[in-house]
């Protein structure tokens, strides 16, 4: 079986399919933490949208690369300073979407979020949004209605189904027009994941890794993922990796 279809197996429902595995990924604290709670717990990341962000592995290896929309940085390697934030060890969990609740998982384009922002510089969109949510309590019922609607109102009629994607996404059952586009995608579960609905695929410590002949600095996001995915079938994805 080719790394692509060991990586892309998908459930398909009607016309149109979905991968048959997400992957979650975090810092060993916060697993430690999903265990204790028993959910993997939704939360807001940035400006745009809450849930339990999550990817797939052959869009991750081969979309989320150095690109223009976003500078000169690989997505790669801001996902993985993301989730660490600060620690040295993080951890991936398959989740099996036949597991999941399909009408709450959403998919959302970081190309379109990028092309957003860029073309939302030298104007003042972005910091009228930014001022007001400053002023707006963050905790309470309707929070992110009020939001999504502060946004809209700084957005042009014309780009308001823009700021719908970005922040309630669409169907994951519609990621196949991202797909064909060749964008890098995202999916989002929009309510808790039982822990136990999950498995844990693997670890790593990035600061022991780089001390260790398995390291290579030229490819270090390769590296990274060739240990975190070491014994799996999902490894073979990581020769896609050229960063």
């Amino acid at each position: 079986m080719g790394i692509e279809k060991v990586l892309t197996t998908a459930t398909r429902y009607g016309k149109h399919k979905i991968p048959r595995f997400i992957y979650h990924m975090t810092n060993k604290a916060n697993y430690e933490s999903m265990l204790k709670d028993g959910v993997i717990k939704t939360t807001k990341e940035g400006l745009f949208g809450e849930g339990i962000f999550t990817t797939e592995l052959t869009n991750l290896f081969k979309r989320w690369r150095n690109h223009k929309s976003w500078g000169n940085d690989s997505l790669q390697e801001a996902l993985i300073e993301q989730v660490a934030k600060g620690s040295d060890e993080i951890v991936i969990l398959r989740i099996p979407t036949e597991r999941l609740n399909h009408d709450l998982l959403k998919v959302r384009s970081q190309n379109t979020y990028f092309s957003w922002i860029n073309s939302s510089k030298g104007s003042n969109i972005l910091d009228n949004v930014v001022n007001e949510i400053k002023k707006m309590p963050k905790e309470g019922k309707g929070w992110m209605d009020k939001f999504i609607n502060i946004l809209k109102k700084h957005l042009s009629k014309n780009n308001k189904d823009i700021a719908s994607h970005l922040t309630e996404g669409i169907s994951a059952k519609d990621s196949h027009l991202f797909k064909q586009r060749k964008e890098a995608i995202e999916y989002i579960y929009q309510e808790k994941i039982p822990i136990a609905k999950t498995e844990k695929i693997g670890e790593v410590n990035i600061r022991e890794l780089r001390k260790s002949v398995e390291y290579d600095p030229v490819r270090p996001i390769r590296s990274i993922f060739t240990s975190l995915l070491k014994g799996t079938p999902e490894i073979k994805g990581a020769e896609l990796l050229n960063c």
